[in-house]
């Protein structure tokens, strides 16, 4: 009995493993569409406090965002951005990268600028190694926004079809395993029979159509409610 109980445990912890982590990564996760900076560092600055490097951005984002400094002082690392003396509001993403050129975070901004026309101090993560900034909107101006590609269609109809076929071999491997636990004489009657195959039908259509509208929600959001970035308000 106890080959089973370990093997029920070992079933349901490999599904929820797989459901919730590995499938939604490999088919769900919004890619960032930045795969490098095309911003330009100017000046570097280094004192005894740390170091500062002073960029300019794309010709695009300059109309608006004139230069940012990006500092490391006891090891925190931040980024300021001076505006163009016409820019009143801001929408922007900074893409950090690390020292690997892997995209660490997406952190969006919406601030009305100050009136001294620099930006409000945003804390970067510690292992940031430069970053890219995107321009979503300005003023009263807004611009197309592809950091974050959308998770296609294709990629939801194969997360469909592998969730389900996880949950039908999941079902039919908790049954067995029941069966074998509690059925005693009669666990391959309650493995085979009729009656019993379409009751596990039934549980099994009814969590992959819930499965489903999770899914479909959750990508939904991750579409169009700008999933994947840290929004830092001001």
């Amino acid at each position: 009995m106890g080959i089973w109980i370990i093997a029920l445990i070992a079933i349901i912890v490999a599904f929820l493993t797989i459901a919730a982590f590995v499938l939604p990564k490999f088919f769900l996760h919004n890619k960032c569409a930045v795969k490098k900076s095309a911003d330009r560092g100017i000046k570097r600055t280094v004192d005894r406090d740390g170091e500062s490097v002073l960029y300019e951005p794309s010709p695009r984002v300059k109309k608006y965002i004139k230069q940012y400094v990006l500092t490391c002082r006891d090891g925190e690392k931040s980024i300021v951005c001076k505006m163009n003396r016409r820019t009143k509001y801001a929408d922007y993403d900074i893409v950090v990268f690390n020292s690997a050129n892997v995209v660490k975070c997406i952190l969006n901004v919406k601030e009305a600028v100050p009136a001294n026309g620099y930006s409000h101090v945003v804390k970067l993560p510690d292992d940031t190694a430069y970053v890219s900034l995107n321009l979503n909107e300005a003023n009263d101006k807004t611009f197309d926004s592809k950091v974050l590609s959308r998770v296609s269609a294709g990629r939801i109809l194969l997360f469909v079809l592998i969730s389900a076929i996880l949950i039908a071999l999941t079902v039919m491997g908790i049954r067995v395993c029941c069966a074998y636990l509690f059925g005693g004489l009669f666990r391959e009657s309650l493995i085979y029979e009729n009656e019993s195959i379409l009751y596990t039908g039934i549980i099994g259509a009814a969590v992959a159509a819930v499965d489903l509208v999770i899914t479909l929600t959750a990508v939904l959001v991750k579409n169009y409610g700008g999933a994947g970035k840290k929004v830092k308000e001001e």
